[in-house]
């Protein structure tokens, strides 16, 4: 009678770390969730101990959360040639105040559709709008734009 009950307790034990392993596999899980369900695991009287290591197995494997995808970042340091001239304006007019010549240019971009402009074109424009209120000539940029035709 023993043997069978062993052997019962063994089929049943077996299924369990099967059944855990797909359920967890196949799931998601935050790194707290894993430590809680491996306490779990390690409290399960096992008849076996390759099935406790099938079940622990399943909970090793790391299947990350999807994470948002990343927005592609924009290169918009030739926004100086699209400018209207009411923005152009607006940024070589003297009484004009700094802020709002900082709005002209985010805003122009923004109605182009850049959402995620790069480091660089983040520099160029600082370096423009800092050349535009120190009143030097615009020709004295640093930042190349690209080619010219």
């Amino acid at each position: 009678m023993e043997h069978a009950e062993g052997n019962v307790r063994e089929s049943i034990s077996r299924v369990q770390s099967g059944i855990i392993a797909e359920v967890i596999g196949g799931s998601t899980w935050t790194a707290d969730e894993r430590s809680e369900l491996f306490s779990l695991v390690m409290g399960v009287p096992w008849a076996c101990p390759s099935h406790l290591q099938t079940a622990i197995e399943s909970l090793s494997v790391v299947k990350l959360p999807p994470s948002k995808r990343r927005r592609t970042l924009q290169d918009f340091a030739a926004i100086l040639l699209y400018l209207p001239e009411k923005a152009w304006s607006i940024l070589t007019d003297e009484t004009v105040p700094s802020d709002a010549k900082l709005m002209t240019i985010l805003s122009w971009a923004s109605t182009l559709g850049c959402r995620c402009p790069t480091e660089p074109t983040l520099k160029f424009w600082t370096s423009v709008l800092r050349n535009i209120v120190l009143h030097k000539e615009f020709n004295d940029l640093s930042v190349d734009v690209g080619p010219r035709e």
